[in-house]
């Protein structure tokens, strides 16, 4: 950039030196479509022209700034864009370790789950229809023994009678008058 401020500085030497030099022999300069006027109302022109080219130098100088900040942010935004896609290629191996190492385990853990099936001859279905139907008989059993127990004993009673007492089982007539004094209180 400052080789094009050095380039603009150079043409505007060479047009000053043209000026003072060719405006006292000629009253304008034509090349091409191109005419210069070097006498006369050239030198309010010249000062247009002038303060147009360090107004352009100076909007100039300012770009050249602001594309040497726009430059240093991008280095460093490209240096941190970087750093994350290096970040981001390192998380996708680890995670592809990850999963390779999971689908060897799954892998191996279905192949010890069959071979323990195997040597113990157990078949899923057969195994499943099995514990269904144990699982029937026992809640069945379980049923009869909550409701049948109590009945049967009732039914004892009922026809068989309560066994005479013997004499270790003969309440004492202390135990007698304990029992009226808990029925009383």
């Amino acid at each position: 950039m400052s080789l094009l401020i050095n380039y603009i500085d150079g043409i505007e030497a060479v047009g000053n030196i043209l000026y003072k030099y060719l405006g006292k022999r000629f009253k304008s300069l034509k090349v091409g479509p191109l005419e210069l006027q070097l006498r006369g109302e050239t030198e309010k022109t010249h000062e247009a022209t002038l303060a147009k080219l360090q107004n352009a130098h100076t909007s100039l100088a300012e770009a050249v700034e602001a594309i040497d900040v726009i430059r240093f942010e991008c280095a460093t935004e490209s240096d941190r864009l970087a750093k994350l896609v290096e970040d981001i290629n390192t998380k996708r191996a680890e995670a592809k370790a990850t999963n390779d190492e999971l689908s060897y385990l799954q892998k191996l853990t279905d192949e010890e789950r069959n071979l323990l099936k195997t040597s113990l001859g157990v078949n899923d279905k057969r195994s499943k229809i099995a514990g269904f139907i144990s699982g029937v008989l026992a809640s069945v059993l379980a049923t009869a023994l909550w409701v049948g127990v109590p009945k049967a004993i009732e039914f004892g009673k009922a026809h068989f009678g309560t066994p005479p007492a013997t004499e270790s089982q003969q309440p004492t007539p202390e135990d007698k008058k304990r029992r009226l004094t808990r029925r009383r209180s």
